[in-house]
């Protein structure tokens, strides 16, 4: 199948961060999980419905299910490896905010459990922090 380069896809130099920070298991997929995530990444910036995305991305219900179950532990498992580390006065409120705009997806509550509303907004601060790689 044919993929469309979108605009909200990682480059190769984003995905090869990303990669640092998912399980190390390789497991025979039918989708890669660099689709996976660039299916996502286009779903926060247009806020598109999950049944609306382009046909050239994995089917919803896997996007769902991987997003659902699986981003809590990517997120879970790239915090134990840096270890967190807050910085004190590091980022001012209206200025995040105002990045958090720029993300359709989180103008409304869309999502049914606040677990799932967290994933968004993390999802988006690992947009931001993909952006200033160059």
């Amino acid at each position: 199948m044919h993929v469309t380069n979108y605009p909200t896809n990682l480059t190769d130099k984003q995905w090869q961060v990303m990669e640092k920070y998912l399980d190390s298991q390789k497991r025979m997929r039918k989708h890669s999980l660099r689709e996976i995530f660039n299916a996502l990444l286009y779903l926060f910036k247009t806020s598109c419905q999950w049944r609306m995305l382009p046909l050239d991305f994995p089917k919803w219900k896997l996007l769902y299910y991987f997003y659902s179950r699986r981003y809590m532990e990517i997120t879970l498992l790239s915090n134990k490896k840096l270890g967190f580390k807050p910085l004190p006065k590091r980022w001012i409120v209206e200025r995040t905010f105002t990045w958090l705009e720029n993300f359709r997806r989180l103008a409304k509550d869309y999502e049914y459990t606040v677990s799932l509303s967290v994933s968004m907004v993390l999802i988006a601060f690992i947009t931001l922090a993909f952006n200033n790689i160059s």
